[in-house]
């Protein structure tokens, strides 16, 4: 059986924009091209390191190849850390994915917490990221933290999956809390991405983990809160007229995400 092989060629830095590309023997049609880029605007070029690049490349192309059946080799020109290949292994439940790269022993640490070796439970910090998406669950969980008084930072990204990324952010600005933010001292950074229009299957929680990691370090972030189904919908059951609030195929516990610097 011939393996899949994708080889991710090391990411391009220009300005604040990550521009990750890669070739592979056989078409991945998960996706549209094989690039897509990743935009920080509040950030400068020197505040993005080639290994955020490699964590975004893993943890998008990764989640897709998690979905086939047969096994799969990634190749990487340059050493990364171990333990960010290892995380979205394990992230993705893929142990049918092997990451190689070379290994010339100069591994570094990262903010990924390689959690194998993890003793203490996670805790929430004393100043959390929300990723706000501008619907009811983030809204929600923005109402608890501020109750708790913890200082808000808002990490939305902005990656449609049609039109264009500027209307995408101007409804959001007119329609969310984002349009108060201001008045309430809440911190609003912006991640871009092209992702969204190049993706034909979309992915969801893993893009915000494995783009947000040059937003903590610049904003000093020690954990994340990702939300969602938190809130129930109304809605009929079985062709009834009646409409009452009901989770809808999901959980209804709040499924928080915490990454530790």
């Amino acid at each position: 059986m011939t393996i899949l092989e994708v080889l991710i060629f090391p990411p391009d830095i220009c300005g604040n924009r990550l521009n990750i590309s890669f070739e592979s023997n056989f078409e991945l049609t998960q996706l549209r091209s094989n690039s897509f880029w990743f935009e920080y605007p509040s950030l400068k070029g020197s505040e993005i390191d080639r290994i955020d690049g490699y964590n975004l490349a893993l943890g998008v192309l990764i989640s897709h190849l998690s979905k086939l059946s047969h096994p799969v080799t990634v190749r990487l020109l340059e050493e990364i850390p171990r333990n960010i290949s290892d995380f979205w292994g394990i992230y993705h439940n893929s142990g049918h994915v092997t990451v190689e790269f070379p290994n010339k022993g100069e591994q570094k640490q990262t903010v990924l917490s390689d959690y194998s070796n993890r003793t203490k439970k996670p805790s929430l910090g004393s100043k959390p990221g929300i990723f706000f998406g501008g619907g009811k669950d983030s809204l929600a969980i923005t109402g608890m933290m501020m109750e708790l008084g913890f200082p808000i930072t808002f990490i939305t990204f902005s990656n449609p999956r049609s039109g264009k990324i500027e209307d995408y952010e101007e409804r959001r600005k007119l329609h969310t809390l984002m349009a108060v933010a201001d008045d309430y001292g809440i911190q609003v950074v912006t991640v871009r991405s092209n992702l969204g229009l190049q993706s034909r299957n979309p992915i969801h929680t893993e893009v915000y983990t494995a783009g947000v990691l040059p937003v903590l370090r610049k904003y000093g972030l020690d954990s994340l809160s990702i939300s969602y189904e938190l809130c129930h919908y109304y809605t009929s059951i079985g062709g009834l007229k009646c409409r009452i609030p009901k989770f809808r195929n999901s959980r209804p516990e709040l499924n928080l995400s915490l990454i530790h610097i």
